[in-house]
């Protein structure tokens, strides 16, 4: 069956089950409809996207599915689900579509892909895992080049790690109507799987002994009339979808969110061997640690899709439904090596709508704000202190009625305010010789080619101060909309002719030939941009013809041309102008259809183009970055990264929220948990009766404790009295000292700011404390997180087994521990801590948690598979350490298992719930309660 040739024009249709209650119930109902079949569509009723399926024929490993006019639901109403799981959403379609019978195989992904070594791939008929998202979007167009149909993902070029995985594609644009192999989405897969939904026959975590299967070798092809296998259990699967929020509404053709958001999070669907058959549910979307498209595990793999989304429709993170996406390409760290400062922000209009939209490039992960409301946007620029932008109603050669606005450069586009003046187009800002803010603006942005009627016309200037406009005072005739330098002895202006105002004269430039888009630098160059019209001026200085806007022009403060710069094959540049500091340009892309497809960066020096924002029509970008003072440039450069422990590469982003709380509570803190997911969820630090941080990362070793505690804690929390540190000896698996650590800190430049600042030695100042706590990128958990002073709340419990036999979860072969060099660099990174400790008067507490003590029946310690007889002598190794030491106490509340921490207090096969925890914590506090007498006594 798995390798079946499906095709519509067979006679025979399979027909299987729709459910009554498609997105929560975990048993299926038949009422009759046909959901998938291998018949032929009638002409009446197929799609146009349908009928352009009937070329795509006899695909080894596809079945056809006939969706069109039929819908599924998304996402649940149950309280208990994750919130973004909820609430339930409808999906209707419009369109038809094939899906492949099965995930992936390791075959198939080494025949296509031509990767030497595919990992775990021991057998060609297992699914294909340990590949990221860009990997199998990747094999995707291959897949799509070998049926000779069009690619559905574009870039420019791509990125891989040292094991050959894609980990980034530059560029990426996913062509919704290509008829071309892709991921499913969320909805498609969703809609095909309801209709067998029965984890229970499926490789799950009661029959897989925690391994791959075969493909197509489990229960659920035992039922003929279900053509796809693996759709619950075996492996997870990569969805096309970036992982956005539900709303309680219809949407049709639904393709997910249009972007990634702070975090980029994928979704990825149907559980896999590592679960038990009950916690996998038709409405679950995620994994338990965060999925972004590098990310890889050996329980994640794919399936593939055939077919064009017509009139694609995503859902933002507002919950506004849309029908056009607006894709960030570059990364903030990318931005921040190509404008050399951390925090700079986007403005452009989005056409489609007319609406404002914004990028704030400090995120790791970038993601589009659109301000919604009937305002047209046009020509937005971002003040000189990045938080308010100013835009008009008119646009750059069309003299009709504009006005200016300001407003914050916020999600709600807060404290509009309209300059009240006749006619106003165009805003600039602009600091004056004496540090006022000001913005310079026309009368009227109608075309120049007429001089009488353009000197009709004239330049002012208003202040801008507390969110007010001051008087508004004319500065000369003319509408110079191009720009004004801070002395007002230079302004320019396109929109036909490409005029100036130097030195009280008016001239015109480029020898009077045609000329837009102009924009005055602001580095005191005063060197001018623009676009042509393949004029004579043009084509004698680059020494050959070109096309209408292929180039982009420089010329310098007298008029006189001294660079051009070519737009890339095919397509034109529009609405260009200079960043707001620096070498750099920003302009939009024009494809061969007219349609203004990208923003991209131009760096003046060098000619390279750089693609920020992919779009449907992108329109007036303008680019503001950090000013930076030149006498000291680079200190005010590294004043950019203070306090931003975000990376967009972190394994784990939450470091960032533990690090603004580390900073607030520093000089109160008497108490801090620090260690891994086992620490998160375990320590309450909020119940103590001492002032208490969970600090807690992942992934976390000795070596990201150590290098928190000696950086971090003994310089700055001056109470600090205890340290509870996580002793999960079970993941001390790396002999690369730093790998963690790296892992931690990934990109995130607070860190390496504070190092490069000898981690403050004379102290911080309010203005950086400020900055920490400006600089955090917060989702959904961060309040919990704040709240509850770092401890992760773990509400519901699957047990500490599943079944009655008792079965656990092993990730991995554990003769990795058989080395002990691989865990000797931890226990002299505990030793170091301890004698830290010491000299600092802290007493370490060795925190060894509870974790199912159904594991007393393998071989191993724990899910990370330390054989038990390692972790026994890891542990005497540390508990002879506690009992000579006068500052290290053993704190173990596992025993090996011999706990008495019952099913309903676990959260999983390692971790505690909210209940445990409490139960952890209660004893905890005990103990340094009585630590605590006995040094009162002592005092006494």
């Amino acid at each position: 069956m798995g390798y079946s040739c499906l095709k519509k024009s067979l006679a025979v249709s399979v027909f299987f089950a729709f459910l009554t209650a498609c997105g929560d119930d975990k048993s299926s109902s038949s009422n009759g409809e046909e959901l998938y079949s291998s018949s032929a569509l009638t002409e009446d009723t197929k799609s146009s996207s349908s009928r352009e399926l009937d070329s795509v024929e006899m695909i080894p490993g596809f079945a056809f599915v006939e969706s069109q006019g039929k819908s599924v639901k998304l996402g649940t109403f149950n309280e208990n689900a994750k919130a973004i799981e909820r609430p339930q959403m409808q999906v209707d379609f419009s369109y038809d579509f094939y899906l492949g019978v099965h995930e992936v195989s390791c075959g198939e992904y080494r025949d296509l892909s031509q990767a030497e070594n595919v990992d775990g791939c021991e057998n060609d008929s297992l699914p294909v895992t340990n590949i990221s998202f860009y990997d199998a979007v990747l094999f995707a167009n291959a897949y799509s080049k070998k049926l000779k149909l069009d690619t559905v993902y574009s870039y420019t070029s791509a990125k891989y790690d040292q094991e050959g995985h894609c980990t980034s594609l530059e560029d990426f644009s996913f062509r919704n109507e290509a008829i071309g192999v892709r991921l499913p989405t969320e909805a498609e897969w969703t809609y095909v799987a309801q209709g067998h939904w029965n984890p229970s026959d499926g490789w799950t975590l009661e029959n897989s002994k925690n391994v791959r299967h075969k493909i197509c070798t489990a229960q659920d092809v035992s039922d003929s009339s279900n053509v796809f296998c693996d759709m619950a259990g075996n492996v997870m699967e990569w969805m096309n979808d970036w992982l956005g929020s539900f709303k309680e509404t219809s949407v049709t053709n639904y393709a997910g969110a249009p972007d990634g958001g702070n975090l980029g999070q994928r979704v990825v669907k149907g559980g896999s061997f590592r679960n038990p058959s009950d916690a996998i549910n038709l409405f679950n979307r995620g994994d338990v640690y965060a999925v972004v498209s590098s990310s890889r595990a050996d329980y994640v793999g794919f399936r593939l899709a055939i077919g064009a989304i017509p009139d694609a429709v995503w859902i933002g993170a507002d919950g506004q439904a849309v029908n056009y996406r607006i894709t960030p390409v570059a990364s903030g760290s990318e931005v921040k090596n190509l404008t050399k400062a951390y925090s700079a922000k986007l403005a452009f209009r989005n056409d489609v709508t007319g609406n404002l939209a914004f990028i704030d490039y400090q995120d790791g992960t970038p993601t589009v704000i659109e301000i919604r409301d009937t305002i047209d946007s046009y020509h937005p620029e971002i003040s000189p202190d990045g938080r308010y932008v100013a835009f008009c109603t008119g646009l750059e050669g069309v003299g009709t009625s504009s006005k200016i606005y300001v407003r914050h450069l916020d999600e709600k586009g807060s404290g509009l305010i309209v300059l009240d003046v006749k006619g106003a187009a165009i805003p600039r800002w602009r600091i004056t010789e004496k540090g006022d803010t000001v913005i310079v603006f026309v009368s009227s942005a109608g075309n120049n080619e007429n001089e009488s009627s353009f000197l009709e016309q004239s330049t002012w200037m208003v202040s801008f101060e507390g969110g007010k406009f001051g008087s508004p005072q004319k500065l000369f005739e003319g509408a110079y909309h191009g720009g004004v330098d801070l002395e007002r002895n230079i302004a320019v202006t396109g929109a036909r002719r490409l005029r100036a105002y130097r030195n009280g004269s008016h001239e015109v430039w480029y020898n009077g030939e045609q000329a837009c888009n102009v924009s005055l630098s602001q580095d005191g160059l005063n060197q001018t941009l623009f676009l042509d019209f393949a004029g004579k001026t043009g084509r004698d200085f680059v020494g050959k013809s070109y096309r209408t806007h292929e180039r982009l022009f420089i010329a310098d403060s007298t008029g006189k041309l001294v660079q051009s710069i070519s737009a890339p094959s095919a397509l034109t540049f529009d609405h260009s102008e200079w960043v707001s500091r620096g070498d750099n340009a920003v302009a939009t892309l024009v494809n061969s259809e007219g349609a203004h497809e990208r923003i991209v960066l131009v760096n003046s020096e060098n000619g390279s183009i750089t693609t920020l924002v992919l779009g449907d029509e992108l329109w007036h970008p303008n680019l503001w970055v950090e000013p930076i003072d030149t006498v000291a440039e680079h200190a005010a450069a590294f004043r950019d990264s203070a306090g931003v422990y975000y990376s967009s590469i972190s394994a784990s982003h939450h470091l960032s929220y533990r690090m603004e709380m580390l900073w607030r509570m520093a000089d109160m803190l008497e108490i801090v948990g620090l260690g891994n997911s086992h620490m998160a969820a375990s320590f309450c630090a909020s119940r103590m009766k001492m002032q208490s941080l969970n600090a807690a990362t992942m992934p976390s070793d000795m070596h990201v404790n150590l290098f928190l505690f000696k950086n971090y804690l003994v310089r700055f929390c001056p109470k600090l009295k205890y340290v509870i540190l996580g002793l999960d000896f079970d993941l001390w698996d790396a002999k690369d000292a730093n790998r963690d650590i790296d892992l931690n800190i990934g990109d995130a430049p607070g860190f390496a700011y504070d190092a490069n600042h000898g981690y403050w030695s004379e102290g911080v100042s309010e203005e950086f404390l400020e900055k920490v706590k400006t600089s955090v990128v917060k989702d959904g958990i961060y309040n919990s997180i704040q709240s509850s002073k770092g401890f992760v709340h773990q509400n519901y419990y699957i047990g500490w087994s599943v079944g009655d036999d008792h079965s656990v979860e092993i990730l991995s072969d554990s003769t990795w521990s058989d080395d002990p060099l691989t865990y000797e660099d931890d226990l002299a990174a505990l030793d170091e801590f301890i004698q830290i400790a010491k000299e600092h008067h802290i007493t370490v507490i060795g925190s060894v948690t509870p974790i199912s003590p159904y594991y007393q029946n393998t071989g191993a310690y724990s899910r990370h598979g330390m054989r038990r007889s390692c972790a026994y002598k890891i542990y005497d190794r540390i508990k002879v350490q506690a009992d000579s030491t006068e500052n290290f106490i053993l704190f173990d509340e596992n025993h090996f298992g011999n706990h008495d921490y019952g099913d309903d207090l676990s959260h999983d096969y390692d971790h505690l719930n909210t209940m445990g925890a409490v139960k952890f914590t209660s004893r905890l506090d005990s103990l340094i309660q009585t630590l605590e007498g006995r040094i009162s006594a002592e005092e006494r």
